[in-house]
């Protein structure tokens, strides 16, 4: 029997207890309404596993119930589960009774209406177990995928999901910035944070309020708060979103244009916690500001600017959160900032080490270590990579002291990835800032029979297998096409990427092993969980998408580093694979998102076709 997070007690008692269609969910009176809601919810969970729809009551319980009772614990994140012959216990807290529920709905999903007999007692070893979904640089999910996002995290035990804006929330004023876009409405964040809540997972605010303001400082009216000269004149390139679009904190206009989204995104959320961001700030003093910066010395400037907004976040009732990576140049400014901010220390390697995380810890911050889960710049997430830096930066936090691990999800490169296959990489997190490390293996089986089924064991680990088969990394196809005019960028695009990859000879035997990934998907398309089939098909979608991008980058190296004749018909054949399977891509991102950008890789799979017919 596998049950995600592994619970830290749990003993095998003997006998069975046979849930019985005229059994009664009984909560204890004492309980909250929140705990009720929550009941109402593993109900309906219930009846999805047994057929069974069982009555929900207050009062005491008699045998052959399930009974939910508030119990005051050494720990508020603690629960007590207790399978008997003669009923089921959940026992709890506020916090921790719906963890029991989940506990027991795993274990039901693997025993049906005959359960084991088992004692739990259970408790996190991370208070703060979160994930970071973007949903600023390409893709906009639908308010339905998020529920459906807050759920996988529920079943999991997480308690806070963070969504990262730039410009795409509807700020009432900025037209000019989310006009060309699908913003999401405070409406729509009223009902997910309610929605969340009920779940036990706090819903924080993120917002870029320092960099990475592309569309922002690309408008008419604030270009002139951009670090750098005329931005606006420059073609949208999302090698450019990424590095570039620094706000002038030298400009006093800049800071009254923040506070007012920090003012009027605040009051959607009912959490006391507010993201600034301020990472990655590669401009800062090199334009507008370059004067300025330099009297004040860079370091300075920098915790000047984004000290006064975790100041002005306090005085909106929030504790404020922000990106780690730029003050941790400069521990000795640490002081500075208000003595509750939680900093956020981020690293993406699986040979990540634990130097930032001592800054930190040494340090007595109270912060979080932030992994990934590798989906970026991708088709399908690199698990093996997402792994061990999930694994590590758990561990590095746990030896800190870290109050908690937000595993982070991007979208660089207009985040072509299903934003579903992060969820494997979510759940590496979960178990990871609850309990201990388990060996790939063992997790990787859990997670497939918890996410896909009972004998489906090894799928998870196949699925390892798509992005290993993979030679090039999607950024590197919007670089060669968005910055064929910047010489240098060009050159060591061709360079490190598309002469390296073919040079190792892997094409014909990725793309074969790919092939044979498609197979086997399709033959346990039969065996695997109804509702999850169709996750499968879009896994099959990706290591198609693979083989045909493993192919165009082939041609790539041969027309433009070789200087060597190609295929002409191939070629042709080639780009009606790549619009076929693009009429297919398109339809699967409409499943779980808006329409947001997805015109941008329309534009670029057809720029690629006609190259390759040219």
């Amino acid at each position: 029997m596998y049950i995600l997070p592994q619970p830290k007690e749990i003993k095998k008692t003997g006998g069975d207890f046979l849930l019985d269609y005229t059994a009664y969910i009984v909560v204890d009176p004492v309980c909250s309404n929140k705990i009720t809601r929550q009941a109402f919810l593993m109900r309906d969970e219930i009846e999805k596993n047994t057929g069974y729809c069982l009555h929900i009551t207050k009062g005491v319980a008699r045998p052959g119930d399930i009974s939910v009772e508030y119990l005051e614990m050494e720990d508020e994140e603690c629960y007590r589960l207790s399978v008997m012959p003669e009923g089921v216990k959940i026992q709890g807290t506020e916090k921790s009774i719906f963890y029991g529920m989940q506990t027991l709905i795993q274990i039901m999903e693997q025993s049906g209406a005959k359960l084991p007999g088992v004692e739990v007692k259970d408790y996190p070893s991370m208070a703060n177990r979160g994930f970071y979904h973007d949903m600023t640089r390409g893709r906009i999910p639908t308010l339905t995928w998020m529920k459906k996002l807050a759920d996988k995290m529920a079943r999991y035990k997480m308690n806070e999901l963070q969504l990262y804006m730039e410009h795409t929330y509807l700020f009432r004023d900025f037209s000019e910035v989310w006009r060309d876009d699908d913003p999401m409405g405070p409406e729509e964040i009223l009902e997910l944070d309610a929605y969340c809540y009920e779940r036990g997972i706090e819903l924080v605010p993120s917002i870029s309020t320092c960099s990475h303001l592309y569309k922002l400082l690309r408008t008419k009216q604030w270009k002139h708060l951009c670090e750098l000269e005329a931005p606006d004149r420059e073609p949208f390139n999302a090698w450019a979103k990424m590095a570039h679009h620094t706000i002038d904190i030298s400009n006093e206009e800049s800071m009254e244009l923040v506070k007012k989204m920090l003012r009027e995104f605040r009051p959607l959320f009912r959490t006391r916690k507010f993201n600034i961001c301020g990472d990655e700030t590669f401009d800062l003093g090199k334009g507008k500001s370059a004067r300025y910066c330099e009297e004040k010395g860079l370091g300075n400037a920098y915790v000047e600017y984004v000290s006064e907004l975790c100041r002005y976040v306090k005085s909106l009732d929030c504790q404020p959160m922000m990106w780690g990576d730029v003050v941790s140049e400069y521990p000795d400014m640490l002081e500075r900032f208000p003595e509750d901010t939680i900093f956020l220390n981020w690293g993406y390697d699986g040979g990540v080490s634990e130097e930032s995380t001592k800054i930190f810890g040494e340090r007595k911050e109270i912060f979080y270590n932030c992994p990934g889960v590798s989906g970026w710049s991708r088709l399908c997430n690199d698990y093996k990579n997402a792994y061990e830096n999930i694994r590590r930066m758990a561990e590095y936090g746990k030896n800190n002291h870290a109050d908690g691990l937000l595993n982070t999800d991007w979208g660089d490169f207009y985040h072509t990835v299903h934003p579903e296959f992060s969820f494997i990489g979510m759940i590496y997190g979960a178990q990871f800032a609850w309990g201990d490390s388990m060996e790939k293996d063992e997790l990787n089986k859990a997670v497939s029979v918890l996410e896909f089924g009972k004998g489906m064991e090894g799928l998870t680990g196949l699925l390892w297998e798509i992005n290993e088969n993979s030679l090039y990394n999607w950024m590197y196809f919007p670089i060669f096409k968005e910055n064929r005019f910047d010489e240098k960028l060009f050159q060591e695009t061709l360079d490190k990427v598309f002469a390296v990859e073919v040079e190792c000879g892997k094409l014909e035997q990725s793309n074969q092993s790919l092939k044979e990934i498609k197979d086997k998907f399709s033959s346990m398309l039969r065996e695997v969980n109804g509702e999850q089939r169709k996750l499968i098909a879009a896994y099959i979608l990706a290591a198609d998408g693979c083989r045909y991008w493993n192919e165009l980058g082939n041609f790539i190296c041969k027309k433009e580093v070789r200087k060597q004749d190609v295929d002409k018909v191939r070629a042709g054949a080639l780009a009606g694979e790549l619009e076929q399977w693009f009429y297919y891509y398109k339809r699967l991102w409409r499943t779980v998102s808006r329409e947001s950008e997805l015109y941008r890789i329309q534009e670029l799979v057809s720029w690629y076709c006609d190259y390759l017919r040219d």
